[in-house]
Parts: structure tokens; sequence; C-alpha cells
């Protein structure tokens, strides 16, 4: 496998989205009822993505030969029977799946669109004040989270240096933490999430002439900060867990640290885990608080998945078949199975179920 041209799809995002409510429209698609174990090849179709939300499976596929025309279909998690499937109009190359609760809508839009399992519209949040870059390929916003119940969202501000709370229905702001009245606090905040009083964030913070990476909680009730330093870092939250790695570096003989952590923000635990059997350990995914997974060996033509599981790792060579440009991993938790897309540098698509056959 070519490790140096992988493209992690959770480090992708940008895309705007209109469905067809009517699944019964023919626009000849076809799927089938339901998927095996095994690996699984769309003829016509790519996978762009897949996803467990909540109970369910989504895949968004997408039609090279009709100008990136895009279907998205969701699945039960158990049986993997079809639940629904429709077109889906997308603006960008690199669409992004994001959770809340039991719900999910495509990133980098400027309205977002929440469906349910029935791809039926649930809600639509508008948050073009927000939007600080909008382009096809580029999509930056304020960080911001949004509650379970669809009714408020809480975004952080660079310039008032705090973080306000948004009522949807009515949509007021009211400022929650005033950060100039926190000790020690980040510099900035480049992603944050919030479990009752517990924040938890990653961003940079100021030690004399540079600013460094960092992450770490604050304590609202308290007003008070638990931060870790570490340079050249990335990170994403699922929850009250923080995935922390290498961030992409720009000398090409560098892979990296070869360590990454899952920081429980809520307790404050962190479990390091053990990715050196891969090439570069910044292509790395969370797939749960016990697992990490890599692509690639220690050699460039290796095909490797490994499963790490803290300081012990484990390869899987019969996953991955062929030099790939795009992979990504997505935790199927009612099969404790790891579902894995990728494809290949020959523009084939495969979509995969590993069984996790180790304890943890």
């Amino acid at each position: 496998m070519k490790k140096l041209i992988i493209i992690c799809l959770l480090l992708l995002s940008g895309c705007s989205s209109n469905s067809s409510t009517d699944s019964d429209n023919d626009n000849d698609f076809e799927l089938e009822a339901a998927v095996s174990i095994d690996t699984i090849e769309i003829a016509d179709y790519s996978t762009a993505l897949v996803e467990v939300v909540s109970d369910y499976l989504v895949v968004l596929y997408y039609d090279e030969n009709q100008d990136m025309q895009y279907y998205q279909a969701t699945y039960d998690c158990k049986t993997y029977e079809l639940i629904e499937k429709v077109e889906i109009e997308l603006d960008t190359y690199y669409p992004s799946i994001q959770k809340i609760g039991d719900y999910f809508y495509y990133g980098s839009e400027s309205i977002l669109t929440l469906y349910d399992k029935n791809l039926e519209i649930v809600k639509e949040i508008d948050i073009t004040d927000l939007v600080i870059l909008q382009g096809s390929s580029l999509f930056l916003t304020k960080p911001f989270i949004i509650y379970d119940d669809l009714e408020e969202i809480v975004y952080y501000d660079s310039v008032s240096y705090s973080l306000i709370k948004r009522d949807l229905e009515t949509m007021n702001d009211e400022v929650i933490l005033d950060l100039n009245e926190i000790k020690d606090a980040p510099t900035t905040i480049t992603e944050f999430s919030m479990i009752e009083d517990d924040i938890g964030f990653i961003g940079t913070i100021d030690q004399g002439d540079i600013y460094v990476g960092c992450y770490g909680t604050i304590d609202t009730t308290n007003k008070s900060t638990m931060i870790y330093v570490q340079e050249d870092i990335s990170g994403y939250f699922n929850e009250e867990y923080l995935f922390v790695y290498d961030s992409v570096r720009v000398d090409s003989s560098d892979y990296g640290t070869g360590e990454a952590l899952i920081y429980n923000f809520v307790e404050g635990s962190i479990k390091e885990f053990d990715v050196s059997l891969s090439l570069c350990s910044f292509f790395v995914e969370m797939i749960n608080e016990n697992i990490v997974v890599s692509y690639g060996g220690d050699t460039l033509d290796s095909d490797a998945y490994i499963l790490s599981f803290g300081q012990e790792q484990k390869e899987y060579e019969d996953i991955i078949d062929g030099d790939i440009v795009l992979i990504s991993s997505a935790y199927n938790e009612a099969r404790n199975t790891i579902i894995v897309n990728y494809r290949t540098i020959e523009l084939e698509n495969f979509v995969v179920e590993l069984e996790i056959d180790h304890e943890y």
C-alpha cells in the first residue's frame, strides 16, 4: 500500500445538499437488500462514505459518470437490511457525515439539514453567521456543537473570547462562559465538546514567543482548567472522548511520533495507543474508546490494517486488497465489528466487515 497517498475521509469536509423525498422515484440506483460480511464491490458506483449513526448505517454513493451524482442509503446495523435510499445533490468532492444523537447531517453547508434513519428531514439549522470561509473544497466555521434535542447550539466566538449558547427557536444568543474569567484558559479553541459542566477542547496556548498545540478540560463550575501541551497535534471529539494524534508533517521523511491517545475529558483520564507498526501516525482513526486503527505497515508496500488496543497492536493482512487512495473505518457496536470502506488506485471500491476477535 502506498501510504503517502492515503487521504482519511474523516479529515475531509465540505458539502451542500438537497434531498429528494420521493424514495420510490426510479433513479436507476439499485442496492442489494442485505450486505454480507464478505467484501462488496459496487460495480457502477463509488462508495464515498460509510458511517454508523445510532442503530443504523449510512452509506453515501456517487456515480462518476453523472457529474458526481450522489445517492444516500441507510441499513439496519444488525441485519444490514436496506431501510431507505434517496438521491441527493452535493456541491463538493469531499462530503462528511456528522452525527447528532439519532440523526446525522452532511457537514460544510450554511443550512444544516438533519436526517433520521428513514432519510426524512427532521430539522434545518441556519448557521450562516458562523461561516468564516466557504468554497467547493473548503469550508470553515466558528467551532460549534448541537445539542441532542436539536433545540440549542453552542459556539465559540474568538472576538469576544467566549462560548455562546443560541436558542434555535428564538435565535437569541447568551454568553455561557467568558474565557477571560478562566484562569490559564487556552489562547484559542479550534474544537470543543460539552458534557454537563465540563468542556473538552483542543486549541493553542501562548508560551511566550510561540503558540503551541494543547488540549484539556474547562470546569465551568469552578472556572478552572486542566491543560496538556502537545505540539503538532490534530484531534476530534466523540462525545466525552477526544482523539489526539499527530498533525501531518511538512517534512516528507517525518512519519510522526508513533503514538496517539484518547482523552476522556469528563473523567480526566488518558489512554495512550502505540501505532508504531503503521508507517505514519497521522493517518489514524478512533474506532471506540478502546481501539485505534492505523493503515499500512512499516514499509511502503505493506497492505496491513492495524488495530491498536493500547500498547498492543494487531495486524490484519487480508483486509485491504491493493494500493489504496481513500479509506475510512466505522465501529458497528450492534455486531462488534469494524466496517472498512476503501478505494484502490485502480478506482475499485470495497466495503469490508472485520469481526473484532480481540479481548479489550
